[in-house]
């Protein structure tokens, strides 16, 4: 009987709920927490400050929290957050030195990063020895600049020494390259505490080709009346922006067409911006790029790219293309193509291709 009373006291409640337009709120964490009206599923982090002096207090810098709801029109970048907390069981001063966790909470979801505690830096060394040092420079600007490799270590006030990944790169001497020569890349770990290592770059010759090209079926010419030679040890580029709207990596981007003499000749290799190519020379290249094929097309509408043909002199050749668009950048790059002492080339397009070659 008692029981019976009960089921009837909670259909009863249930009914009294419906009645008067209220919810009822679970117990579940999960479904408590809404961005939008819809439940979160999970939380995540990046950014943040991850290096502290010891007697120093604890600061977000620039975290970011991202939270990801069940709203299926949600993409997945998810929506970012900012009524967070952050805990740290030791406190936020820090007086230890060591590793410490940073507990961030939200909405009953929680993600956690390390931070690290150290005595003061007071100087930093760098070591370029893994990194590239070798680049290129057309109008006036550098192409393609990467740090990945560098080793970078801080010495500390009590002498020890520790490799770091806190620390940011200036490259506005490479800015307005006009001779060949050796640059000096800035590495900062404060305003004050900075070193350098230096950079070789080559100032290439442009390829001449001015003015738009728009191709409306396979095969176009793209740029001037004959090809661009490339003698054995030289560099020829050419710079355009990117107009094509397509849905269709191979139209995005200009093909590069390697041949023996202009217009004629032997054909090396004919090579593409995603990651594809022919021709006799085209089976023993290396072929290497970090696209994203999912964003290939929007990407590239609107980019720079630089297309350079580098012609060792030893009976190899290679085609780079170095594109950047709001401050991120990409690659294709196809080496070690087989190639007699002379090499000219020329850019192809497909339907709905479109260029403008930079003045």
């Amino acid at each position: 009987m008692k029981k019976t009373m009960f089921i009837l006291g909670v259909i009863a409640a249930i009914a009294a709920a419906a009645m008067t337009g209220c919810q009822l709120e679970l117990n579940n964490t999960e479904d408590r927490a809404s961005v939008g009206g819809y439940a979160v599923k999970s939380i995540e982090i990046s950014g943040g400050t991850k290096s502290f002096v010891i007697g120093n207090t604890f600061t977000k810098g620039d975290l970011k929290v991202i939270a990801h709801s069940y709203n299926p029109a949600e993409d997945a970048a998810g929506v970012e957050v900012t009524d967070y907390t952050v805990s740290i069981a030791e406190g936020r001063k820090f007086d230890k030195i060591g590793t410490k966790e940073v507990v961030v909470t939200y909405k009953g979801f929680t993600a956690k990063y390390s931070v690290e505690v150290t005595n003061a830096v007071k100087s930093i060394a760098v070591n370029p020895s893994s990194a590239k040092t070798k680049f290129y420079a057309l109008k006036g600007e550098v192409f393609g600049f990467e740090s990945n490799g560098l080793i970078v270590t801080a010495t500390y006030s009590d002498n020890t020494s520790k490799e770091i990944s806190e620390y940011k790169i200036d490259i506005s001497a490479l800015n307005s390259v006009t001779a060949s020569g050796k640059y000096a890349v800035t590495v900062k770990y404060s305003d004050t505490i900075t070193t350098s290592y230096y950079v070789d770059v080559t100032v290439v010759t442009d390829a001449g080709w001015t003015g738009s090209a728009t191709s409306a079926a396979w095969w176009t010419d793209m740029g001037g009346a004959s090809d661009a030679k490339v003698e054995a040890g030289a560099v020829v580029s050419s710079k355009f922006t990117v107009n094509s709207a397509t849905t269709s990596n191979w139209c995005q981007l200009p093909c590069v067409v390697l041949r023996s003499e202009n217009g004629a000749g032997t054909e090396y290799v004919v090579v593409r911006g995603d990651n594809f190519g022919w021709g006799g020379s085209y089976e023993g290249c290396e072929l290497s790029s970090d696209w994203n094929f999912d964003e290939f097309c929007s990407w590239t509408n609107g980019a720079t790219c630089t297309v350079s043909v580098i012609n060792w002199g030893n009976g190899t050749a290679e085609v780079r293309y170095d594109l950047e668009k709001g401050g991120t950048t990409h690659f294709q790059y196809y080496k070690n193509i087989a190639v007699n002492a002379d090499v000219f080339f020329r850019l192809k397009g497909d339907a709905g291709t479109s260029i403008t070659f930079a003045e």
